[in-house]
C-alpha cells in the first residue's frame, strides 16, 4: 500500500477568506444596513450557511470582495495634487 505523506498546515500563516457580518462591520467600519445593501445588490460576494430546512443561517462575506469594494471607493493621490482633468486643461 502506498502511503501519502501529510504536511501539517501552519495556521499562523493561513489567512481567512470569509468573515461574519459582525466582523465585517468592525473590519471595515461600514454600517450594518450599508453592508446588507451591498450584499443585496450583489456588490459583495457572500455565502449563507444554513442547515437543511432552516430559514436562517450564518451569513459570511468574502473578505476579498469587501477589500475590492473599499479600494474602489478610495480616491488616489493627495488633495494638493492637481486633478487629471486640470492637468489636461492646462496643456
Amino acid at each position: 500500500m502506498l502511503k501519502t505523506e501529510y504536511t501539517p498546515i501552519d495556521s499562523a500563516h493561513v489567512q481567512p477568506r470569509w468573515m461574519r457580518v459582525e466582523d465585517a462591520i468592525r473590519y471595515s467600519t461600514i454600517p450594518r444596513t450599508t453592508l446588507y445593501e451591498l450584499i443585496n445588490d450583489g456588490t459583495l460576494r457572500t455565502a449563507n450557511l444554513k442547515k437543511k430546512g432552516n430559514k436562517t443561517g450564518i451569513r459570511l462575506i468574502e473578505i476579498a470582495s469587501l477589500d475590492e469594494y473599499i479600494a474602489k471607493q478610495t480616491s488616489g493621490g493627495s488633495r494638493s495634487a492637481p486633478s487629471r482633468k486640470r492637468q489636461l486643461l492646462s496643456c
